[in-house]
């Protein structure tokens, strides 16, 4: 079997958390009825950059500024590159094109929610990389 490629992205807010993506509960669909982030399949010859901001666009109407690339995985048959961004629109300046609804999981609960194609791992990796270990202001 060959690998496809996909790329997705955090976008995140520092008080809200991760923006998701609730998909759709049908029937022979990977994943019925988890989050998901923004993302997808694309070609080789396409740049993991300009999929993951395809991808954003088509599912929920936004373009990022700035990726930062924090991942390179193998989930089931894709090659995932992930990418964070900072999101500071407001859901309902944003229009869903794909799933059942989104929102804003915030950072304590994504374990407590069911997550699609191992994305888990890579948001756990992001929450500890960007946000846990984030300085805190001193104290006297």
């Amino acid at each position: 079997m060959s690998l496809e490629k996909a790329a997705g992205a955090i976008l995140y807010h520092p008080k809200k958390g991760v923006l998701m993506i609730l998909r759709e509960n049908k029937k022979g669909l990977p994943f019925p009825n988890h989050w998901t982030l923004p993302g997808g399949h694309g070609q080789w010859s396409e740049s993991a950059v300009k999929i993951a901001k395809r991808e954003i666009w088509e599912e929920i109407r936004y373009k990022p500024k700035k990726l930062k690339l924090i991942n390179v995985d193998k989930f089931y048959n894709h090659k995932q590159y992930s990418f964070i961004a900072i999101i500071n629109k407001p859901i309902s300046q944003l229009k869903l094109g794909e799933g059942q609804k989104m929102a804003f999981i915030p950072f304590n609960k994504i374990d407590k929610i069911k997550i699609a194609y191992g994305l888990k791992k890579v948001i756990r990796l992001f929450i500890k990389k960007y946000i846990s270990n984030k300085p805190r202001g001193r104290s006297n």
